[in-house]
């Protein structure tokens, strides 16, 4: 096959979907053709997520198979999305016409699927839509993009699902917010995944050696960009607790974001000694403070998956979730992790105080969350699920035709 993907951002910027479409597509590249469009991050981009501003290329080979096209846009807080449509719906164009694409892979709703389907409509091709999580995050003020602007947005998301061909939801909380836009029945539910292989268990880590983490504290561990959604305020406040009776335990807050320095502001005004911000890290460093840690939390307050719990999981961590993803299939409670109310801080301090006084259980449900990510969440899997959905939705479209 011959793959458009079409996608806001990419690596290195790096988020769930980010991390989704990386991963799917250096695997399918090596049987398919692929050409990636998205945006060229601009030195806001690069400062929002706290990473050193790289100069990047418009275009870029990766290898034989995979081109990343960049598009320029206009970088302003809330026209970002709307003005970096037009060009990537421009360049989509031109790589379905100069390459003689097969399929548009759009991945997130907007401008992504919107974009994707357009071209589907002039240039008659298949539309596969992803969407990671976009219609149900918190995106600002506690409402998400189908609230934001009154409800402005609403028509064109409405368009971009029902000018796909086949929508493919990593959650059912995801698919249910599809139907309640569009009644459909065109759509599959696959979940995110981990590479089982780089996320181990006791894999060599100096994670210690660097922050100066004394051998005897247990480390919490939360990978979070730092944005509202997923509620590291409530963590923080949970910590204050948790502190007072396990002084000797040390909470690592990995990841950049906005809101980096009022949540480290904030760490400092409650007087948490034992709290480490790290900034954002590569990506490559991820397994090592996962295997460093005896525990992962992650309080969301939305989540359309959440690819760091199923990290979390092949690295045989104990994991502490939201019922933000209690229906999702991914953690059972008690068995391979647990699931405490949304903006509890209470909630989650009793929980990590329990997995921190009671190591046969924190052994227990990492043990079984490892064999749970191996059985369920695999890459590999993953995307030879992707990979025959996409071939089987390109020859009903040629049987059509």
């Amino acid at each position: 096959m011959r793959i458009a993907v079409i996608i806001p951002d990419y690596p290195p910027i790096i988020g769930g979907a980010e991390i989704f479409a990386s991963e799917i597509y250096k695997r399918l590249s090596k049987n398919n053709e692929v050409h990636i469009i998205t945006r060229l991050p601009t030195r806001g981009t690069f400062s929002r997520n706290n990473l050193a501003y790289v100069e990047l290329p418009q275009h870029e080979k990766i290898n034989e198979n995979l081109h990343i096209h960049r598009v320029r846009y206009i970088d302003v807080a809330d026209i970002r999305l709307l003005s970096s449509f037009l060009p990537i719906y421009k360049k989509t164009l031109q790589v379905i016409k100069d390459h003689n694409i097969d399929i548009i892979h759009s991945i997130m709703i907007y401008p992504a699927a919107i974009a994707g389907a357009m071209a589907r409509n002039k240039l008659k091709k298949p539309h596969f839509f992803t969407e990671q999580g976009f219609l149900v995050d918190v995106i600002r003020n506690e409402k998400t993009i189908t609230e934001l602007y009154f409800g402005i947005l609403k028509p064109f998301l409405r368009y971009a699902i029902r000018n796909a061909d086949r929508i493919h939801s990593v959650s059912i909380g995801v698919d249910n917010k599809i139907k309640s836009l569009v009644p459909i029945n065109k759509t599959i539910i696959i979940p995110n995944g981990v590479d089982t292989k780089k996320f181990l268990p006791g894999i060599k880590a100096d994670i210690r050696q660097r922050y100066n983490i004394p051998e005897k504290n247990k480390i919490v561990v939360t990978i979070s960009r730092l944005v509202h959604k997923n509620g590291i305020e409530y963590l923080i406040q949970a910590l204050k607790i948790v502190s007072q009776k396990h002084p000797d335990t040390t909470f690592l807050i990995v990841g950049g974001g906005p809101l980096r320095d009022s949540l480290s502001n904030f760490s400092k005004e409650l007087g948490l000694k034992n709290v480490i911000f790290t900034e954002h890290i590569p990506s490559e460093d991820t397994p090592k403070f996962l295997a460093a840690s005896d525990i992962f939390t992650r309080p969301s307050l939305t989540e359309g998956f959440g690819i760091s719990f199923v990290e979390a999981m092949s690295a045989g961590l104990a994991v502490i979730a939201t019922d933000a993803i209690k229906d999702y299939n991914i953690i059972n409670h008690l068995k391979t992790g647990l699931i405490v109310r949304s903006k509890d801080a209470n909630g989650l301090a009793e929980s990590l105080n329990l997995l921190l006084e009671n190591e046969s259980l924190r052994k227990k449900l990492g043990k079984a969350a490892r064999k749970d990510a191996l059985a369920r969440f695999d890459w590999d899997s993953i995307a030879s699920q992707l990979e025959y959905e996409m071939q089987r939705l390109l020859e009903q479209t040629k049987q059509k035709s």
